[in-house]
């Protein structure tokens, strides 16, 4: 996910990341083996927050991506609407992908000409679409 546009072409932001505590989370975060890594050391912090009552100096965040790698694969073994006629979730993925980069442009203001333009056709699609 660090590595995705949206994220990578936040320069101020990577100026200011340790490069060695990035290499330990890009460890931990390895696609390898479906998140080999992460799965148990996200098992082992929730215990030991949990066994002490969540006071500690450190945060849990689970990893979005790995929750949305598993929704990813429900809908995609799965019929498009409900029995009950519910959300076709194929839009999710497109719209995830609009909303990152604009988050992205909300942190740092577009810097180059290309990207100026790749907000500005975000901006209007997300106009056209909401009227």
């Amino acid at each position: 996910g660090l590595n995705m546009q949206p994220i990578r072409r936040l320069k101020r932001t990577w100026g200011k990341v340790q490069m060695e505590k990035f290499q330990q989370l890009e460890q931990y975060i390895n696609v390898s083996k479906n998140f080999a890594t992460y799965s148990p050391t996200l098992k082992v912090a929730m215990e030991e927050a949990e066994k002490y009552g969540w006071k500690t100096d450190k945060i849990v965040i689970p990893f979005t991506s790995i929750v949305l790698q598993d929704v990813y694969f429900i809908k995609t073994h799965s019929k498009d609407y409900t029995t009950a006629g519910g959300i076709n979730l194929k839009l999710l993925i497109v719209f995830f992908c609009i909303a990152l980069m604009l988050a992205s442009f909300a942190c740092e203001p577009p810097a180059s000409i290309g990207e100026k333009e790749k907000h500005r056709s975000l901006q209007k699609s997300l106009n056209t679409s909401s009227s």
